[in-house]
């Protein structure tokens, strides 16, 4: 166990593992539930996160997780575009969107994987105040929830599939799509690059507030991008079908838990990282998106 933990490798197999089992287990549920396609997709999204918490609690390392956000979608669209046999433009594009978007998020986890030794510092403080009621916490906060964020954010296109409809306006929805990959794209590209930059010594150039590219005229442009990726793939479906408009409690609840857990979080840690008052002035200088 402690190789596996402790090997980078290793970790990422045990991980792809993981992915393999819960894909099965989910697509497994999805066949055989006997509801509208929406309510079998989250009847399988739910169960193959509960796969993926189990592997994590063999490892005792809720990053486990970690990959679930930008995967899921990735194998869920195609696989629900299959199985209703749509393949309107609307849905292809949205699909090629969600591909670039699920690729490049994974591919930047994959990148600043370390190994199954540390767990994300949100986790460790989440454990730290749950005490023994740590595995449900685990279970219910760090992994169910965003799970539902995400289904959320899924349902108008899942709920839309019955739709083969297209309007031009539908590329507006595509648009922002791209562009708040792209702003993910850069921001992380930009923070990775401050970051890791070293002198003729070998030592890191940069340990202070990272302030540069997207990060100077933002403090979150990554959050931002992947606030704007959601509310596009709403809008192509609103292009599509208007009746649809009520399915936007997806992207908003994203934007909301970004606004008000995952934001805030990430700006205490940063204040104690780099110390709170050079974090109030680069919070003075600098807007929140």
């Amino acid at each position: 166990m402690l190789k596996l933990k402790t090997s980078r490798n290793l970790g990422l197999a045990y991980i792809l593992i993981t992915y393999l089992v819960a894909v099965g287990v989910g697509v497994a549920v999805f066949a055989f539930a006997p509801f509208a396609i929406w309510l079998n997709f989250l009847i399988a999204d739910i169960a193959a996160t509960v796969v993926v918490y189990l592997f994590s609690l063999i490892v005792n390392n809720a990053t486990v997780y970690d990959p679930y956000w930008s995967v899921l979608p990735m194998i869920a669209v195609p696989l629900l575009m299959i199985s209703a046999g749509n393949f309107s433009a609307t849905n292809i594009l949205i699909l090629v969107c969600v591909e670039f978007w699920g690729v490049r998020l994974t591919i930047n986890w994959i990148t600043t994987f370390k190994d199954l030794t540390k767990q994300d510092w949100r986790y460790d403080e989440i454990k730290s105040k749950s005490g023994k009621l740590y595995p449900l916490a685990n279970l219910f906060g760090i992994q169910i929830f965003p799970t539902l964020i995400v289904y959320g954010c899924l349902f108008p296109f899942v709920y839309g599939l019955g739709s083969t409809a297209f309007s031009w306006f539908a590329l507006i929805g595509v648009a922002v799509m791209i562009l708040g990959t792209l702003l993910e794209l850069i921001s992380d590209a930009q923070k990775h690059k401050f970051y890791d930059a070293v002198d003729e010594n070998g030592n890191r150039k940069n340990s202070g507030i990272c302030a540069v590219g997207l990060w100077k005229s933002s403090r979150h442009p990554n959050y931002l991008g992947e606030i704007l990726f959601w509310w596009g793939l709403w809008g192509a479906v609103f292009a599509v079908s208007s009746e649809l408009w009520w399915t936007a409690f997806g992207a908003l609840a994203n934007t909301i838990m970004f606004l008000a857990v995952s934001t805030p979080w990430a700006e205490r840690q940063s204040a104690k990282r780099h110390g709170a008052a050079e974090w109030e002035e680069y919070k003075k200088e600098t807007r929140l998106f």
